[in-house]
């Protein structure tokens, strides 16, 4: 397994630290993504960490399955009888779904941004949903806290320092994908920014229709 930082080095680590970031509006950060998703459909939640997304927003009413290289969460997830799959996104291709969703992992994909959500969007046949921080502590203007902030976030694939603003997230998202974007909208407490991008239109492409 790759060397990590800290805070992916287990579940429960990593689902404390995301409980006192979010606070009050932590289970919002995965029931507004869910809101975006309908009962019975099949789901693919792509760098998916603990399950956060299944076990406070989908349990009962999706077919869901989650990729991960974190072992530990791989782990963790057969603990919760879910499925999660070893894979790397970066090489390998993602298995089919209704709905792919990514939340809080597109930062560490840059400068291959479009590469990974261009991925996303052939693996799914309906919905991408991505939700990404807009407020970052690694944007902090304490020196300080922004270093330890860009340090302390390793899922084993090396730090990164870019993080998006909405304003970056808009702007990407407007540039490469303004025909497939259906809304953007803020996570309550304004910390996570989501987009929804149409995945029916990449697909109708492909098959010569539009």
């Amino acid at each position: 397994m790759a060397k990590t930082s800290l805070l992916y080095k287990n579940a429960f680590i990593y689902e404390s630290f995301m409980r006192l970031l979010y606070g009050k509006h932590y289970k919002a950060r995965y029931i507004s993504v869910g809101e975006e998703i309908p009962d019975g459909v099949k789901v693919l939640d792509v760098c998916c960490g603990p399950c956060a997304l299944y076990t406070l927003a989908l349990r009962g009413r999706a077919d869901y399955r989650g990729i991960d290289i974190n072992q530990q969460f791989i782990e963790n997830a057969a603990r919760l009888s879910v499925t999660v799959l070893p894979l790397d996104i970066r090489a390998e291709p993602l298995p089919d779904a209704d709905y792919v969703v990514m939340q809080g992992s597109l930062y560490q994909f840059v400068p291959r941004q479009k590469e990974i959500v261009d991925k996303l969007l052939s693996g799914s046949s309906d919905k991408v949903i991505i939700s990404e921080p807009v407020r970052n502590l690694s944007n902090s203007r304490n020196p300080l806290i922004s270093a330890i902030a860009r340090h302390s976030t390793d899922p084993g694939t090396g730090h990164k320092e870019e993080r998006f603003t909405e304003e970056s997230f808009r702007a990407f998202f407007t540039a490469n994908y303004s025909e497939r974007i259906e809304k953007f909208k803020f996570v309550p407490g304004g910390r996570d920014f989501i987009v929804v991008l149409n995945a029916r239109k990449e697909k109708e492409r492909a098959a010569g229709r539009l």
